[in-house]
């Protein structure tokens, strides 16, 4: 702000200047000096309307009315696209043939774009992650079937941190082509885990077993329902798949929560008798396999009998 208002001040005082110049005709033998003076003029007071309607764009625009904090790339996207028809407004004034300058900008713009796609791609894309308001420092989003927490964005990518402590690159042309689960902060979240149980068993006895398994788990919001719905019927593995949605306390627990979660699970269904089915399609190898076991183990049991039987002859 201090710089504008110095290039404000510069403005003003040098125009005026230039005024009290040509009122008083100091410059009539010299007119040379007096067109500088203009041009110089000119030029400042065109720097000063780029600041000017930057800073109103910046700071009244986007951060007071749309509520984006503009980072370093969307400062230089404006000031550059000031600077562009600032400078082709000049350039006209002063009677050159900005035409001609536009057909060979668009022809360089042409080849530089088809050059570039995949870098200008992330730009756009960073762009728009960077008016999003939800996707900040320190949010936690759902990414590759796992949370991680954002620490770092710039134009080109942002960098998350998984709970193993192992940092991910992820570009923003991926982020913008993918729905992104932007995790609360400061209220309960939820997730959802998936069980198959055998067919024989009422969903209602599965449902009060889970109900009273999860209930007393640290880290569960227990003021929230626990809902454990069978969704689908699977013949082919001789089961039912349940959906079990839970609410954690704070998103960072949720992946230790599945866990639990599966493990008391499965030692609550295990003390009541009820297991996890197998999957048919294997089992039917596996018992023709070990059926061709069990008959060459009788086979060999038979021989080695025979060969018992025909040596005890000899020796009688």
């Amino acid at each position: 702000m201090r710089g504008l208002a110095v290039l404000v001040l510069l403005s003003v005082l040098g125009w005026a200047a230039f005024a009290i110049f040509v009122a008083l005709d100091l410059f009539k033998t010299t007119p040379q000096v007096l067109h500088l003076i203009s041009v110089a003029g000119m030029v400042v007071t065109t720097i000063t309307c780029v600041g000017l309607i930057a800073t109103v764009i910046l700071g009244l625009v986007l951060r007071d009315i749309f509520q984006v904090e503009p980072n370093g790339l969307i400062r230089a996207l404006i000031y550059s696209g000031l600077t562009f028809a600032a400078s082709f407004i000049l350039l006209s004034y002063f009677g050159v043939d900005v035409g001609a300058l536009l057909t060979t900008s668009a022809i360089l713009g042409a080849v530089v774009g088809l050059s570039m796609q995949a870098t200008l791609g992330s730009i756009i894309s960073g762009l728009s992650m960077s008016a999003e308001p939800l996707l900040k420092i320190g949010s936690g989003i759902c990414f590759d079937d796992r949370t991680v927490i954002i620490e770092q964005k710039t134009w080109r990518h942002i960098i998350v941190r998984r709970r193993d402590g192992v940092r991910v690159i992820i570009p923003n042309s991926t982020l913008a082509n993918m729905p992104v689960q932007v995790l609360p902060e400061d209220g309960p979240a939820r997730f959802q885990v998936f069980l198959h149980l055998p067919p024989n068993v009422p969903p209602q006895r599965i449902s009060d077993l889970l109900s009273k398994a999860f209930g007393d788990m640290d880290h569960i919001d227990t003021t929230r329902a626990i809902e454990i719905t069978p969704i689908e019927t699977q013949p082919e593995v001789d089961s039912i798949l349940y959906r079990v949605r839970l609410w954690a306390r704070d998103y960072t627990q949720i992946a230790e929560l599945r866990g639990e979660v599966l493990r008391r699970a499965w030692y609550v269904l295990d003390r009541a008798g009820i297991h996890q089915p197998r999957n048919l399609f294997f089992e039917a190898p596996r018992r023709e396999k070990q059926k061709q076991a069990d008959l060459a183990n009788i086979i060999a049991a038979r021989v080695l009998d025979l060969e018992a039987q025909h040596l005890e002859g000899k020796i009688r």
